[in-house]
């Protein structure tokens, strides 16, 4: 009998059925641990104040869509505006130095400024962190696995795979710990980072210097570019990786072990089913673990044109 050629797509849910602390509340906890370092603790801060706290009032964990709250993000919140200078004016010691109200508005700025590649490299620094050599493989997983038929395309960040079950031809699409570089963000459009600003929305152009109003202006556009730097751009990176999704031609069978269908990453998944050859011959499988959100994804598959059989493989995490 042939052996058919097989695509295994993974996601964090992977990891977390090997019980590694691969979670947004397990970020969460590496930020605000004690020893956390001054720049993981400003990316908190920064985190907390544009997106929210982690955990409501009753102690529910706020940040499981971590990704799409960092598309909520404002950043302008952090700009004073000319109005809002005039009435701090008016009810505040009319003989503060304008230089007050300078500092008032461009150290926040500068702040977001230092910060603008600090979200993947922190991200990276914490998964490096998670130790998979205590795990165990998964026997139920371990069954499906065909060497030299398999192939990986995986959205983590660890050698789970690699370590734990000796696999190779594996994709890490958005990284992988030891290379220094992860794709981690939002899925939103990209707003422009070369906007003119002009001296109507310099809060203190009345009183501030010249030197002080134009860094003013051009800190203005410093938001916009923190914005787009918690953007994952997947488009970007499809293109990127374009090769590998042609070599995907051939494969007869797909299984799906821990990923989620977001609207973030699932352009992935349309590309991968753009280069199969005859859909309809394939049969793209889902881990019973997820049959609650079997016709979610489905739904998903669906719509970027598969036309094959969708089913369910059977696979457990060890007792």
């Amino acid at each position: 009998m042939r052996r058919q050629n097989q695509l295994f797509i993974i996601g964090n849910g992977f990891d977390r059925a090997h019980g590694l602390p691969t979670r947004y509340k397990d970020f969460y906890r590496y930020l605000t641990r004690k020893d956390a370092s001054p720049d993981e603790w400003a990316l908190l801060y920064d985190i907390r104040e544009h997106i929210g706290d982690a955990f409501d009032e009753k102690g529910k964990f706020l940040w499981n869509e971590f990704e799409t709250l960092l598309g909520k993000a404002d950043f302008q919140q952090d700009i004073m505006s000319s109005d809002e200078y005039a009435y701090d004016c008016s009810n505040e010691d009319t003989d503060k130095d304008p230089d007050y109200y300078s500092y008032q508005n461009i150290v926040p700025l500068q702040a977001l400024n230092n910060s603008e590649n600090m979200l993947p490299k922190i991200f990276h620094r914490w998964i490096s962190t998670i130790d998979v050599s205590q795990a165990k493989p998964m026997s139920s997983f371990q069954q499906y696995i065909n060497q030299g038929y398999s192939r990986f395309f995986t959205f983590n960040y660890t050698e789970t795979l690699e370590k734990l079950y000796g696999c190779y031809n594996v994709e890490h699409i958005h990284g992988i710990t030891g290379d220094g570089i992860v794709l981690v963000g939002h899925g939103e459009d990209l707003k422009p980072e070369d906007e003119e600003h002009d001296m109507s929305e310099c809060p203190f152009v009345s009183n501030g210097t010249m030197d002080d109003i134009e860094k003013y202006l051009n800190l203005l556009n410093v938001p916009n570019k923190l914005y787009n730097a918690w953007r994952k751009d997947v488009m970007g990176n499809i293109a990127k990786h374009q090769k590998y999704f042609e070599s995907l031609n051939n494969i007869n069978v797909i299984y799906s072990f821990g990923f989620s269908y977001n609207k973030i990453d699932s352009p992935y998944i349309g590309e991968i089913i753009r280069h199969l050859d005859y859909s309809r011959n394939v049969r793209w499988l889902l881990n019973s673990f997820d049959r609650s959100k079997f016709n979610d994804y489905s739904k998903c598959i669906r719509s970027f044109g598969f036309k094959g059989k969708i089913g369910e493989f059977c696979c457990k995490a060890n007792a």
